[in-house]
């Protein structure tokens, strides 16, 4: 693989994910599912490569790349829409695990100050 390539496939991935964000009301537990997918498979090649990778052109492109779902990450974190259509999500019916990981998104999403005004 390439620097322009790792870059190319990893912006891809952040515009999916960005995607996913932008119709985050229809399936929120799934959506929010399916875009920390992406952000972690994007941030964690990009943390590896610029970690280990022995071309230098590579370790930039991956600082890139880390610095790009970084940035999205953050932004995501402080969608209010994304914590609404989250908050609006009804915990019965829902089993353990998923209870627990939308109170831990939500409380995220609280520390960020995202349900203030």
């Amino acid at each position: 693989m390439s620097s322009v390539t790792l870059l190319e496939q990893s912006r891809e991935a952040l515009a999916h994910a960005k995607t996913l964000q932008q119709t985050i009301a229809e399936s929120p537990l799934e959506k929010a599912n399916d875009i920390a997918i992406l952000l972690d498979s994007v941030m964690s090649r990009a943390s590896l490569y610029q970690s280990v990778h022995p071309d230098k052109d590579m370790r930039d492109a991956s600082e890139v790349v880390e610095q790009e779902a970084s940035r999205f990450a953050t932004e995501l974190g402080l969608d209010r829409t994304f914590f609404d259509a989250l908050n609006a999500v009804p915990e019965a019916g829902l089993d353990a695990g998923t209870k627990r990981l939308r109170a831990h998104m939500l409380r995220d999403f609280r520390r960020s100050g995202v349900d203030k005004d």
